[in-house]
Protein backbone atom coordinates (compact mmCIF):
# COMPACT_ATOMS: atom_id res chain seq x y z
CA UNK A 1 0.00 0.00 0.00
CA UNK A 2 3.21 2.18 0.79
CA UNK A 3 4.27 1.83 -2.61
CA UNK A 4 1.02 2.33 -4.25
CA UNK A 5 0.63 5.75 -2.44
CA UNK A 6 4.27 6.97 -3.40
CA UNK A 7 3.54 5.97 -7.29
CA UNK A 8 0.26 7.68 -6.84
CA UNK A 9 1.50 10.80 -4.80
CA UNK A 10 4.40 11.19 -7.93
CA UNK A 11 2.00 10.52 -10.89
CA UNK A 12 -0.83 12.91 -9.25
CA UNK A 13 2.05 15.77 -8.25
CA UNK A 14 3.39 15.93 -11.78
CA UNK A 15 -0.07 15.80 -13.02
CA UNK A 16 -1.56 18.83 -11.21
CA UNK A 17 1.83 20.74 -12.20
CA UNK A 18 1.21 20.58 -16.10
CA UNK A 19 -2.59 21.02 -15.62
CA UNK A 20 -2.43 24.15 -13.74
CA UNK A 21 0.65 24.99 -16.74
CA UNK A 22 -1.41 24.14 -19.42
CA UNK A 23 -4.39 26.31 -18.14
CA UNK A 24 -2.08 29.60 -17.80
CA UNK A 25 -0.57 29.32 -20.87
CA UNK A 26 -3.27 28.53 -23.16
CA UNK A 27 -4.01 31.65 -24.69
CA UNK A 28 -0.27 31.63 -26.30
CA UNK A 29 0.67 30.49 -29.49
CA UNK A 30 0.88 26.91 -30.22
CA UNK A 31 4.42 26.26 -31.01
CA UNK A 32 5.08 28.18 -27.99
CA UNK A 33 3.18 26.01 -25.32
CA UNK A 34 5.02 23.33 -26.39
CA UNK A 35 8.30 24.73 -25.80
CA UNK A 36 7.67 25.75 -22.70
CA UNK A 37 5.90 22.16 -21.99
CA UNK A 38 9.29 20.76 -22.95
CA UNK A 39 11.28 23.53 -21.11
CA UNK A 40 9.15 22.69 -17.89
CA UNK A 41 9.67 18.87 -18.16
CA UNK A 42 13.31 19.27 -18.81
CA UNK A 43 13.90 21.26 -15.59
CA UNK A 44 11.99 19.05 -13.31
CA UNK A 45 13.20 16.01 -14.88
CA UNK A 46 16.77 17.04 -14.30
CA UNK A 47 16.47 18.29 -10.29
CA UNK A 48 14.21 15.25 -9.55
CA UNK A 49 17.60 13.23 -11.61
CA UNK A 50 19.97 15.12 -9.85
CA UNK A 51 18.02 14.74 -6.45
CA UNK A 52 18.07 10.89 -7.26
CA UNK A 53 21.45 10.77 -7.79
CA UNK A 54 22.77 13.33 -5.06
CA UNK A 55 20.36 11.73 -2.24
CA UNK A 56 20.50 8.04 -3.46
CA UNK A 57 22.92 6.70 -1.06
CA UNK A 58 20.85 8.05 1.87
CA UNK A 59 17.35 8.45 0.99
CA UNK A 60 14.60 5.85 1.76
CA UNK A 61 12.97 3.48 -0.68
CA UNK A 62 10.14 5.91 -0.47
CA UNK A 63 11.74 8.92 -1.34
CA UNK A 64 13.76 7.49 -4.33
CA UNK A 65 10.27 5.49 -5.71
CA UNK A 66 9.18 9.06 -5.43
CA UNK A 67 11.52 10.56 -6.97
CA UNK A 68 11.63 7.78 -10.31
CA UNK A 69 7.40 7.92 -10.58
CA UNK A 70 7.83 11.62 -10.78
CA UNK A 71 10.38 12.39 -13.35
CA UNK A 72 8.89 9.36 -15.61
CA UNK A 73 5.82 11.09 -15.23
CA UNK A 74 7.02 14.15 -15.81
CA UNK A 75 8.67 12.94 -19.10
CA UNK A 76 5.55 11.21 -20.07
CA UNK A 77 2.88 14.25 -19.98
CA UNK A 78 5.39 16.66 -21.60
CA UNK A 79 6.49 14.93 -24.24
CA UNK A 80 2.45 13.90 -24.83
CA UNK A 81 1.60 18.13 -24.25
CA UNK A 82 4.62 19.14 -26.30
CA UNK A 83 3.98 16.58 -29.56
CA UNK A 84 0.15 17.53 -29.47
CA UNK A 85 1.16 21.06 -29.61
CA UNK A 86 3.75 20.69 -32.70
CA UNK A 87 1.69 18.40 -34.46
CA UNK A 88 -1.40 21.39 -33.98
CA UNK A 89 1.08 24.20 -35.02
CA UNK A 90 2.11 22.10 -38.17
CA UNK A 91 -1.38 21.54 -39.43
CA UNK A 92 -1.91 18.00 -38.09
CA UNK A 93 -4.18 18.15 -35.46
CA UNK A 94 -6.03 15.05 -33.85
CA UNK A 95 -8.80 13.81 -35.68
CA UNK A 96 -11.68 14.93 -33.93
CA UNK A 97 -15.46 13.68 -33.98
CA UNK A 98 -16.69 17.01 -35.02
CA UNK A 99 -14.28 17.23 -38.46
CA UNK A 100 -15.85 13.89 -39.32
CA UNK A 101 -19.09 15.33 -39.18
CA UNK A 102 -21.08 16.65 -42.21
CA UNK A 103 -21.20 20.50 -42.41
CA UNK A 104 -24.09 20.45 -44.64
CA UNK A 105 -26.51 21.54 -41.29
CA UNK A 106 -24.51 24.12 -40.28
CA UNK A 107 -25.32 27.70 -40.40
CA UNK A 108 -22.38 29.64 -41.47
CA UNK A 109 -21.58 33.13 -40.37
CA UNK A 110 -18.54 35.79 -41.56
CA UNK A 111 -17.36 37.70 -38.43
CA UNK A 112 -15.02 40.60 -39.82
CA UNK A 113 -13.02 42.80 -37.41
CA UNK A 114 -12.41 46.23 -38.98
CA UNK A 115 -8.82 47.33 -37.56
CA UNK A 116 -5.62 50.14 -38.58
CA UNK A 117 -2.72 48.86 -36.65
CA UNK A 118 -3.54 48.22 -32.90
CA UNK A 119 -6.79 50.27 -33.35
CA UNK A 120 -9.85 48.48 -33.30
CA UNK A 121 -13.28 49.30 -34.48
CA UNK A 122 -15.96 47.14 -32.55
CA UNK A 123 -19.81 47.38 -32.37
CA UNK A 124 -21.42 47.79 -29.15
CA UNK A 125 -24.90 46.29 -28.34
CA UNK A 126 -27.92 47.32 -26.40
CA UNK A 127 -26.17 45.43 -23.59
CA UNK A 128 -22.75 46.97 -23.74
CA UNK A 129 -21.32 44.21 -24.84
CA UNK A 130 -18.53 44.99 -28.11
CA UNK A 131 -17.93 42.61 -30.52
CA UNK A 132 -17.04 42.68 -34.84
CA UNK A 133 -19.48 42.59 -37.28
CA UNK A 134 -21.49 39.02 -37.67
CA UNK A 135 -23.26 38.63 -41.27
CA UNK A 136 -25.22 35.31 -42.27
CA UNK A 137 -23.29 33.34 -44.70
CA UNK A 138 -26.31 31.48 -47.21
CA UNK A 139 -25.18 28.16 -49.12
CA UNK A 140 -25.64 29.42 -52.37
CA UNK A 141 -23.35 32.05 -51.98
CA UNK A 142 -19.47 32.47 -51.93
CA UNK A 143 -17.70 33.88 -48.19
CA UNK A 144 -16.00 36.52 -50.36
CA UNK A 145 -19.20 37.92 -51.28
CA UNK A 146 -20.72 38.77 -48.24
CA UNK A 147 -17.35 40.20 -47.36
CA UNK A 148 -17.63 42.72 -50.58
CA UNK A 149 -21.18 43.60 -48.74
CA UNK A 150 -20.43 44.17 -45.54
CA UNK A 151 -17.32 46.65 -46.39
CA UNK A 152 -19.81 48.49 -49.41
CA UNK A 153 -22.53 48.79 -46.18
CA UNK A 154 -20.14 49.99 -43.51
CA UNK A 155 -18.73 52.55 -45.67
CA UNK A 156 -15.02 52.12 -44.49
CA UNK A 157 -13.12 52.66 -47.73
CA UNK A 158 -11.54 49.31 -47.58
CA UNK A 159 -11.02 46.70 -50.74
CA UNK A 160 -11.32 43.15 -50.23
CA UNK A 161 -7.58 42.55 -50.87
CA UNK A 162 -6.98 44.02 -47.35
CA UNK A 163 -9.21 41.66 -46.04
CA UNK A 164 -7.49 38.06 -44.09
CA UNK A 165 -8.81 35.18 -43.15
CA UNK A 166 -7.62 34.57 -39.41
CA UNK A 167 -9.43 31.14 -38.82
CA UNK A 168 -12.21 29.43 -38.27
CA UNK A 169 -14.46 28.36 -35.14
CA UNK A 170 -17.18 25.56 -34.82
CA UNK A 171 -19.94 24.64 -32.74
CA UNK A 172 -21.90 21.97 -32.53
CA UNK A 173 -24.63 22.83 -30.27
CA UNK A 174 -25.85 24.96 -31.84
CA UNK A 175 -24.64 23.65 -35.08
CA UNK A 176 -22.73 26.91 -36.73
CA UNK A 177 -19.34 27.91 -38.32
CA UNK A 178 -17.86 31.59 -37.80
CA UNK A 179 -15.49 32.28 -40.19
CA UNK A 180 -12.99 34.96 -39.37
CA UNK A 181 -11.46 37.49 -40.89
CA UNK A 182 -10.19 41.11 -40.09
CA UNK A 183 -10.15 44.41 -42.55
CA UNK A 184 -6.53 45.73 -42.03
CA UNK A 185 -7.31 49.99 -43.48
CA UNK A 186 -6.26 53.95 -43.03
CA UNK A 187 -8.02 55.59 -39.62
CA UNK A 188 -12.06 55.32 -39.76
CA UNK A 189 -13.63 58.60 -38.82
CA UNK A 190 -17.18 58.64 -37.35
CA UNK A 191 -18.00 55.02 -38.56
CA UNK A 192 -21.48 54.83 -37.78
CA UNK A 193 -22.65 52.43 -34.49
CA UNK A 194 -18.67 51.44 -33.98
CA UNK A 195 -16.14 52.30 -31.13
CA UNK A 196 -12.41 52.73 -31.75
CA UNK A 197 -10.38 50.52 -29.57
CA UNK A 198 -6.80 50.24 -28.53
CA UNK A 199 -6.30 46.39 -29.01
CA UNK A 200 -4.23 45.93 -25.73
CA UNK A 201 -7.45 47.64 -24.04
CA UNK A 202 -9.82 44.85 -25.83
CA UNK A 203 -9.51 42.17 -22.91
CA UNK A 204 -10.72 44.44 -20.66
CA UNK A 205 -14.18 45.25 -22.43
CA UNK A 206 -17.07 43.25 -21.83
CA UNK A 207 -17.46 40.82 -24.46
CA UNK A 208 -19.03 37.54 -24.92
CA UNK A 209 -17.20 33.92 -24.89
CA UNK A 210 -17.30 33.84 -28.82
CA UNK A 211 -16.12 37.74 -29.16
CA UNK A 212 -13.14 37.09 -26.79
CA UNK A 213 -11.78 34.13 -28.77
CA UNK A 214 -11.30 35.58 -32.40
CA UNK A 215 -10.66 39.23 -31.31
CA UNK A 216 -7.98 38.26 -28.64
CA UNK A 217 -6.83 35.55 -31.51
CA UNK A 218 -6.91 38.69 -33.98
CA UNK A 219 -4.83 40.44 -31.50
CA UNK A 220 -1.83 38.00 -31.37
CA UNK A 221 -2.13 36.89 -35.11
CA UNK A 222 -2.46 33.31 -34.79
CA UNK A 223 -4.55 31.08 -37.52
CA UNK A 224 -6.97 28.93 -35.88
CA UNK A 225 -9.65 26.25 -36.86
CA UNK A 226 -11.50 25.65 -33.22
Amino acid sequence: MDIANTVLKGALGAGLIFFILNNVIKRLKTKTKAWINVGVGVALSGLFGLALVVDFPESGRDARLFNITFMASVFTIALSYALYYFISGYGFAFARTRDLESKFYYQEFVYLIFRHGNVFYLKKDKNGFYSGVVSKAKKSRFLEDVINELLQETRVGISASAVTKVGKLTFREPKEIYHCFYADGPVIDGLEGFEEVNAYEAATLPMRELDKEIIFRIIIREKFDI
